[in-house]
């Protein structure tokens, strides 16, 4: 896998390798609904990685986020890399909600908790900087608008 996810891998495959040994492992009392759920989770976050792969970010994002509420909200880290996938083809609002969920969610796993505080905190800047920029081309834009409209007025005197 290439890009900026794959650094996150590791915590990807443990998170798929739990749910793959969820879905197949037999558990004593264990009920078929909740069986075939794992097994549902694990494909969905199967096809995911299979969209990220083909740089179909918002779908992998969803097949995350539906691989994380089919576990029963068991792995976080389903949605970080939906978050990941949101980021990576270019969603930032959907991004920045999807980490601010994560803050919420992690639980105990001070370290997600931790990243996730650090990828709002960049992609809030990250938007101010584009709300910036997009202000700085508006401003142009209208300058240039009155430019014209006074060059053009000033052919046209009598």
């Amino acid at each position: 896998m290439r890009g900026p996810i794959a650094r996150f891998m590791p915590g990807w495959l443990s998170g798929c390798c739990l749910a793959t040994a969820l879905a197949v492992s037999p558990c004593a009392g264990a009920d078929k609904p909740a069986a075939a759920e794992s097994a549902e989770a694990s494909a969905a976050a199967d096809q995911a990685f299979k969209d990220y792969d083909a740089k179909k970010y918002r779908l992998a994002a969803q097949g995350f986020q539906r691989a994380y509420e089919l576990s029963g909200a068991k792995f976080p880290r389903q949605l970080r890399n939906a978050a990941k996938a949101l980021y990576t083809g270019g969603f930032l609002e959907e991004a920045l909600e999807t980490w601010a969920r994560i803050e919420t969610v992690a639980g105990p796993e001070l370290e997600l908790r931790n990243e996730a505080k650090e990828q709002i905190l960049k992609l809030r800047a990250e938007l101010a900087g584009q709300a910036q920029q997009q202000a700085e081309a508006a401003r142009r834009g209208k300058q240039h608008s009155q430019a014209v409209t006074s060059h053009v007025r000033g052919n046209f005197k009598s």
